[in-house]
């Protein structure tokens, strides 16, 4: 049980009872989620165990090729079902790979994508892959594993994205997937355990940790004096610490210490005190990047390498955008020829960005995925490079986006959209699932927000109840 629209694994809810699931429904639905928004509807899908992969690609014309895959290390703690404690990048000839990557693209090409990139992240579920999500846009996360993936592999995602738009012959080159790995790479999500006000990083291992020949660098997401809560989701992370190596067992060493040391002595933690555009003169050509957070603040910036102007633009009230705002990489250094502020008429956003003074729009894209549909709209109205919208619904709505893939011949979880009791109770008659394990989830969230794990109808019920209503990790 989880939210439609967040992010991360905010509220993503195990299930194992029906209790459970309505007790999850009713906590999501109306909840605002990590990404600011408001939780509409919840999603109760079908539950897979198995490892979940990201499958991060990039398309030119409905040529689609595989800038990386991860494997997520996903674990319950805190009382959260899926926090992820890190991620590994893999190559093609490891277990699964080719299969997932196969799978990806038809997924991809069932939603109606050809241009771009997008962020995936697939199941290995009893021998099979199956979708659990896809973005239409580059891996967020800060784009913290940019770095790393470029020492592993010798490009990244947000580059070859630059490339499917400006260089068709560069996209030509890039590989179909990664085949020759430069060096081990992870990424390690930093957890937090612990209630109270972050004081400070203890010095003499955080020391040790940076001096480990491992370490390519990190971010730490407090400052002293801010309020530390235990990680649930990726709201609540405590940093991220970039790791690489030519030896596996090197890089793997640092990745399980940095796991002890977080339990109990990395940081300091005051559990006592309670914490409270300028344009040139001649036509200059202009990429719009909606929502310019996270990773979409690296596509600003290498676009603006390549020597075209920036517009941001907002899908929303900044108000709104609160929690996404946040989530700029630390030190990037990036500036705006112009910025168009959220306007709920599409031809009024369109109008402003024809009016820009010496600026011609030549893309827009999604910087984040409060942006997707935004993008869509825009670049198929102004005729650009676009997958369209025709399609929108389904890369937006995780449950429009399950029965899309059905309806393209692949398997996709068992589901039902669910915004009152009785959707809930007839779905689960009609499959009886056996072993009861489902997952209820909101239906328009992001991540594991709120997505819930339950093993009998009461954990359902529960689940269902806790997550309907409820504002989810977008806002929604």
């Amino acid at each position: 049980v989880k939210p439609m629209d967040s992010a991360g694994s905010d509220d993503v809810t195990l299930c194992s009872s029906r209790e459970e699931v309505f007790a999850a429904f009713h906590y999501i639905l109306g909840k605002v989620n990590g990404l600011g928004l408001v939780n509409k509807a919840v999603l109760v899908q079908e539950y897979l165990e198995g490892q979940e992969y990201i499958i991060d690609m990039v398309s030119r014309d409905g040529v689609h090729k595989t800038a990386a895959v991860w494997a997520y290390d996903r674990r319950a703690v805190n009382g959260a079902g899926f926090v992820c404690f890190g991620q590994r990048m893999c190559m093609i000839d490891d277990p699964h790979i080719r299969e997932l990557i196969e799978y990806q693209k038809k997924v991809i090409t069932a939603l109606g994508i050809r241009n771009g990139p997008t962020h995936g992240e697939v199941k290995w579920f009893q021998g099979e892959p199956v979708l659990v999500e896809v973005g239409a846009r580059c891996q967020g996360a800060d784009g913290l594993w940019v770095k790393i993936t470029t020492e592993a592999l010798g490009y990244n995602q947000v580059q070859c994205t630059v490339d499917s738009y400006l260089y068709p012959e560069r996209f030509e080159a890039m590989p179909e997937a990664p085949s020759k790995r430069l060096a081990h790479v992870s990424l390690k999500w930093l957890v937090s355990y612990t209630t109270g006000t972050f004081t400070g990083m203890d010095e003499a291992i955080w020391q040790s940790v940076k001096d480990d020949p491992s370490y390519r660098g990190s971010q730490i997401f407090f400052q002293p004096g801010s309020k530390v809560v235990p990680t649930q989701n990726c709201f609540t992370w405590a940093g991220c610490v970039l790791l690489a190596h030519e030896s596996e067992d090197a890089m793997n060493a640092l990745y399980y210490s940095l796991e002890e040391y977080e339990k109990s002595a990395l940081y300091h933690i005051d559990t006592h005190i309670d914490p409270h555009a300028l344009a040139d003169s001649e036509t200059r050509e202009a990429v719009v990047i909606i929502d310019p957070f996270s990773t979409g603040a690296l596509l600003a910036a290498d676009f603006a390498k390549a020597g075209y102007r920036i517009v941001a633009m907002y899908s929303a009230n900044l108000e709104t955008l609160v929690n996404v705002q946040s989530l700029v990489p630390q030190g990037l250094s990036l500036s705006f020829d112009a910025v168009i502020p959220y306007h709920d008429n599409l031809m009024v956003l369109q109008a402003r960005l024809l009016g820009l003074e010496n600026l011609k729009v030549v893309a827009v894209l999604a910087g984040a995925e409060t942006g997707v549909e935004l993008a869509d709209q825009l670049s198929e109205k102004m005729k650009l490079r676009t997958n369209g919208t025709a399609h929108g619904d389904a890369r937006r709505n995780k449950y429009v986006m399950g029965e899309t893939v059905r309806a393209a011949g692949l398997r996709a979880m068992k589901q039902v959209k669910a915004t009152a009791v009785e959707h809930v109770e007839a779905f689960l008659a009609e499959w009886s699932p056996s072993p009861y394990k489902v997952i209820v989830k909101p239906m328009d969230s992001a991540g594991s927000d709120d997505v819930t794990l339950c093993s009998s109808r009461e954990e359902v019920f529960a689940a269902f109840h806790y997550i309907l209503g409820k504002v989810n990790g977008l806002g929604l």
